[in-house]
C-alpha cells in the first residue's frame, strides 16, 4: 500500500559553525513526486535527521546518498554522494556508488571516469575492477576489458566474473569458438546464473546451435549480471525497504544461507498481504531450507490457490512429498503408496506448467525412481539434458539407470556427453575409465586420467585409478 507524501520540511537545527543549509524530504525528492512507500519515507526520514545533526560530515551524507541509491532515486543519489565528495574527495567507496549511479542514469561516460579513477587508487578493488571491466566493454574498449577481466580471473579463479567477462569480450570480437571455452568455464562456476546462460546462448546462437541457443536465451532473458559485492552494500541493503526491495533482501539472504532472517522479512511482508504470490513462494523455500515442512506445504497450498499454474510451487512440493518419501525408504525400505501419489501430482503439474525447465524434469525423473518407473525416468533425464541441464549429478543419475536397465551403449553415450559438456566435470570421467579400460584403449584411457588428476590432484581416489590402469597394462 503506498501512502500520500506530506511535503513538509523535516528542520533540525545544525551542528555549530556548519555553513552547508539544512536538508528537506520535500527538496531531496524529485519534483512532481506525489506518492513514496511509507517504508522508504520513513528511512529517508531518518536519514536526512541525521544529517541536519551533522552537516559537516562526509560519511552521514554519504549514508543519505545510499538510501536514495537503494530506493532507486538515481539522480538524488548523484546529487548527494557528489556532496559527500566535496567533503572527502578520498571517498572511493562513495565514488564507486556514485558510478553506480551515474550508469542507471545513463551516463556512461561519467560511470567510465569515475571508475578509472577507483581503480587507479584501489588496483586490487575486485568490485570496482569488475564494473570498470564492464563499463570498457560497453563503450567499445575490448582490450582494456580483456586485460581487467584477466586480472579478474586471477584474483578469483572459484567466481565466474573473469571467464564470463572474457566471454563477451571474444564474443564482441567474432571470436566466438574462443568464447564458448571461457563462457562454459563461466557458466560452470556461475551455479546456475541466469544471465551467464543467456551470454552463453548469444554465443551459441553465433555459433549456428539455434536450438541448445534458444532454451539458454528464454532462461536468462530479463536477468542481471552477477555482481561483486561493494564494502558498502550491506548499508546500502538496509535502507532497500519499499516492498520489492525487501521481496529482493529476502531472497538474497535466502541464497547466502541465512534463510531464518529472510523467513522474518517475509512473514512481516505476507501479514500486509496474505495473497503476494512471489512472497508466498519465497517464504516456503525459507520454510524449507529450515526444516518447517508442513509450514511450507500450507503456504505452497494457498500459492495453488491463487494460481494453480505456477510450477515453481508444484516443484517445491515435489521435493517436500519425494524428500520425505527419500526418508521412509531409509528408515523401512519401502515408501507409503500415498506418498508417492503426492510426490507424483505435483512432479506431473511441475511439468505440465513449467515444462521448458530443465529442473522440472529431473524432479519428475527423481520421483519416477522413487516409484520405480525407472524407464520413464531416464526419459525426464534426457528431456532435462536437452534443455541444458548443468548438474553433473543428472548425467551420472541418467547414466546409472541406464546401464540397469541394460543400455551399456546408452549409459556410455551419456556419461561421454557430460564429459563434452562440461570439461570441469570430474566424476562423469571417473566412470568412463571402465570403458576405455574394456575397450583395451590405453591412450584414450591416459587421456580421460590425466583430466581427472587436472581436475581433482587431491583427490584420494587418485592412486587406486591409476593401479586400475597399470594392473590392466594400460
Amino acid at each position: 500500500m503506498r501512502s500520500v507524501l506530506a511535503l513538509l520540511p523535516l528542520l533540525l537545527p545544525a551542528c555549530g559553525g556548519a555553513s552547508a543549509p539544512p536538508v528537506t524530504v520535500a527538496e531531496l525528492l524529485p519534483a512532481g513526486v506525489q506518492e513514496v512507500d511509507p517504508a522508504v519515507l520513513e528511512v529517508l526520514e531518518q536519514r536526512v535527521g541525521a544529517v541536519n545533526r551533522d552537516l559537516g560530515s562526509a560519511a552521514v551524507r554519504r549514508s543519505l546518498a545510499l538510501a536514495l541509491e537503494a530506493n532507486s532515486f538515481w539522480a538524488e543519489a548523484i546529487a548527494q554522494y557528489r556532496l559527500a565528495l566535496g567533503m572527502d574527495a578520498a571517498d572511493w567507496d562513495a565514488l564507486l556508488h556514485l558510478a553506480g549511479c551515474l550508469r542507471q542514469a545513463g551516463d556512461l561516460s561519467g560511470e567510465l571516469d569515475a571508475l578509472e579513477r577507483v581503480v587507479a587508487a584501489r588496483p586490487d578493488d575486485r568490485a570496482a575492477l569488475n564494473r570498470l571491466a564492464v563499463a570498457r566493454l560497453d563503450q567499445g574498449n575490448l582490450d582494456g576489458a580483456r586485460e581487467l577481466f584477466r586480472t579478474l580471473r586471477s584474483l578469483l579463479p572459484e567466481h565466474p566474473h573473469g571467464p564470463l567477462g572474457l566471454g563477451q569480450v571474444e564474443l564482441e570480437a567474432g571470436n566466438a569458438e574462443v568464447a564458448l571455452e571461457h563462457l562454459e568455464s563461466a557458466r560452470a562456476l556461475g551455479r546456475g546464473a541466469p544471465f551467464i546462460d543467456f551470454v552463453l546462448g548469444q554465443c551459441l546462437a553465433e555459433l549456428g546451435r539455434t536450438d541448445e541457443a534458444m532454451v539458454l536465451l528464454d532462461r536468462g532473458a530479463d536477468s542481471n549480471r552477477p555482481q561483486i559485492a561493494t564494502a558498502l552494500e550491506d548499508e546500502k541493503a538496509r535502507y532497500s525497504v519499499s516492498r520489492a526491495d525487501r521481496i529482493s533482501r529476502a531472497g538474497r539472504l535466502h541464497e547466502a544461507g541465512r534463510s531464518a532472517e529472510a523467513r522474518l522479512i517475509l512473514e512481516r511482508l505476507r501479514e500486509q498481504d496474505p495473497d503476494d504470490v512471489p512472497v508466498l513462494n519465497n517464504l516456503a523455500a525459507a520454510q524449507m531450507k529450515l526444516g518447517r515442512q508442513d509450514e511450507a506445504i500450507a503456504t505452497l497450498e494457498h500459492v495453488l490457490e491463487l494460481e494453480p499454474n505456477q510450477y515453481a510451487a508444484w516443484f517445491n512440493l515435489a521435493s517436500i512429498h519425494f524428500d520425505r518419501g527419500q526418508e521412509q525408504m531409509s528408515a523401512s525400505g519401502s515408501v507409503d503408496a500415498d506418498l508417492i501419489a503426492l510426490a507424483m501430482q505435483a512432479a506431473d503439474r511441475a511439468v505440465e506448467f513449467g515444462g521448458h525447465l530443465a529442473n522440472m524434469h529431473v524432479m519428475r525423473a527423481k520421483v519416477l525412481m522413487l516409484a520405480r518407473s525407472y524407464a520413464e525416468a531416464v526419459t525426464e533425464f534426457q528431456a532435462s539434458i536437452r534443455l541444458g541441464m548443468t548438474n553433473e549429478d543428472v548425467y551420472l543419475n541418467c547414466s546409472k539407470v541406464q546401464m540397469n536397465l541394460g543400455d551399456q551403449a546408452g549409459g556410455i553415450q551419456t556419461l561421454m556427453d557430460g564429459a563434452a559438456r562440461n570439461p570441469s566435470w570430474a566424476e562423469v570421467r571417473i566412470q568412463l575409465l571402465p570403458y576405455w579400460v574394456a575397450r583395451r584403449d590405453g591412450l584414450a584411457a591416459r587421456g580421460v586420467l590425466a583430466e581427472i588428476e587436472a581436475l581433482i590432484p587431491e583427490d584420494p581416489r587418485l592412486p587406486k585409478l591409476r593401479d586400475y590402469l597399470k594392473s590392466n597394462g594400460l
